[in-house]
């Protein structure tokens, strides 16, 4: 119909406009209809019936890469007029270190997105707004705490992350094992009545002789716990949008925390108790993840990929 190659030439229109001015080439569900009938009236001197007319012309434009809106619950509000802006503006999270020197091994901190664009030629843009909805709707980013960014493709591979240094670690949340079950130890001369202790006779302390001590570990197959699924396949952006869940997701370092129960007579060791006072950390690759206490592996879940080499488990043994 003459009436949407008239929609286009008027999107074209305010979209080079807007550009001149330095300004985002997106508008509001509100603004975009607005302009819309203004400007049809004013260049064609005629105008839609109604909004689902509009929104009809629109989708068409959509489908013909002339504008781009989407239905998602965070995108419906905003109506992209420029394509190729979004897709440069999108090319410039994941492109080379020069640009985005930000997210060399695939973590990128929120705050830093605005010094990407400032030093691009892209204009002001709202990086706590649609950005960072857009970045999740095409998978080029993906948050999990609204403070940091994953991108999956630059995340090492996983033979990377077994043979080389490149490895991104991403500190949990709750602090280490030892913390949590941490208790006070009294002396056996001593009697406790609710927060009080009431001694019978003063103890002398026994000097801490000093002790270098090195946390080991070793792993028992017989006792691990297995689960092998068969995929028929794996859809485009399973393992980041699984990745980031699980991030988001401090039940599972609780499941995973109870099935190493530290004995109590070694969190009652002080010295015992400064050694194991570490942090765990979640261990990434583009296809898969890991959770290291102590360098010890506790968990991991990961795409079992026949020619990788150097692999700590022996899958076809299983």
């Amino acid at each position: 119909p003459a009436s949407y190659l008239a929609l286009e030439d008027v999107v074209g229109h305010i979209a080079a406009e807007r550009r001149q001015a330095g300004v985002d080439p997106v508008l509001t569900a509100d603004q975009y209809r607005a302009v819309v009938w203004s400007e049809m009236q004013y260049r064609y001197q005629r105008t839609f019936r109604d909004t689902a007319e509009l929104h009809q012309a629109t989708l068409f434009l959509h489908d013909n890469g002339v504008l781009l809106h989407y239905d998602d619950a965070t995108l419906k509000d905003l109506y992209f007029l420029d394509p190729q802006w979004l897709c440069d503006m999108l090319a410039h999270v994941v492109t080379i270190r020069e640009i985005n020197p930000f997210a060399r091994t695939g973590i990128m901190k929120l705050d830093d997105l605005k010094h990407v664009f400032k030093s691009s030629n892209l204009g002001p843009v709202d990086t706590r707004g649609y950005i960072v909805n857009l970045l999740n709707k095409f998978e080029v980013a993906l948050t999990w705490d609204n403070r940091t960014l994953l991108i999956p493709s630059l995340l090492p591979a996983e033979d990377d992350v077994h043979t080389a240094a490149v490895k991104v670690k991403i500190p949990v949340r709750s602090r280490g094992w030892a913390v949590r079950n941490k208790k006070i130890s009294i002396p056996s001369a001593s009697t406790v009545v609710g927060n009080s202790s009431f001694y019978a006779a003063p103890t002398t302390a026994v000097p801490e002789l000093p002790c270098e001590l090195e946390l080991t570990h070793r792993g028992d197959p017989e006792v691990c716990v297995s689960r092998l699924l068969l995929m028929s396949y794996f859809p485009s952006g399973f393992w980041s949008r699984l990745i980031t869940r699980i991030l988001a997701d401090d039940s599972i370092v609780d499941i995973v925390r109870s099935f190493f129960i530290i004995p109590k007579e070694v969190t009652q060791d002080s010295r015992l108790a400064r050694l194991l006072d570490v942090r765990a950390e979640w261990v990434l690759w583009q296809t898969g993840m890991e959770l290291r206490y102590a360098d010890s592996v506790l968990f991991r879940m990961k795409e079992v990929i026949p020619s990788m080499r150097n692999s700590p488990v022996d899958y076809k043994k299983l």
